[in-house]
């Protein structure tokens, strides 16, 4: 996974009011907060973290005057209406320690049970895991073409991304077929 180099101010703007007059300057409210430490508040330019955004990066540098912080992309808080970013929080993590995330799960394929009237139920979206920042992956794909009726998806069967390591139970059910009627 590529890391994002951000540069960050710190941000003395509070409330709701401030906080618009900040946006409508150009400039995005943003936390980062973590590792034993207090949360400060920073900010730094939209079109900047927007472009970011865009390209589903979620390990940045962020430079604060002459400091460097890692940090893992944590939230988004989004506006319904223009689906624009209107707050980011960021947790401090350090590059050599592993980071425990949850990652999408993008079931990909049509399950073969499904031709002969099953339905495949989907028990969960994400999946647990923990790695490397730098081995953060984007989402987890996995083919179910093969289910069949009565079959399940368990978290140990998926094949993980290198450097990855599943952080739930490997029983814990993903997805399952139900039986035709």
């Amino acid at each position: 996974m590529e890391v994002a180099n951000l540069n960050v101010e710190p941000r003395e703007a509070k409330g709701t009011n401030q906080v618009r007059r900040l946006r409508d300057t150009g400039i995005i409210p943003m936390n980062l907060f973590g590792g034993g430490q207090d949360a400060v508040s920073i900010q730094a330019n939209y079109p900047e973290v927007k472009r970011h955004l865009e390209h589903h990066l979620r390990i940045y540098n962020l430079k604060l005057g002459d400091k460097v912080q890692p940090g893992y992309l944590e939230n988004v808080q989004w506006d319904v209406l223009t689906d624009e970013p209107l707050h980011v929080d960021f947790q401090r993590i350090e590059m050599d320690k592993p980071l425990d995330i949850q990652v999408e799960l993008a079931l990909l394929g049509r399950p073969k049970g499904e031709t002969r009237g099953s339905a495949m139920i989907r028990d969960t979206q994400y999946l647990s895991l923990s790695c490397m920042p730098a081995s953060v992956p984007e989402q987890v794909e996995v083919r179910v073409d093969d289910l069949d009726a009565s079959d399940k998806l368990l978290a140990g069967d998926i094949k993980l991304p290198e450097g990855c390591t599943l952080n739930m139970p490997a029983d814990q059910v993903i997805c399952h077929m139900t039986e035709a009627d």
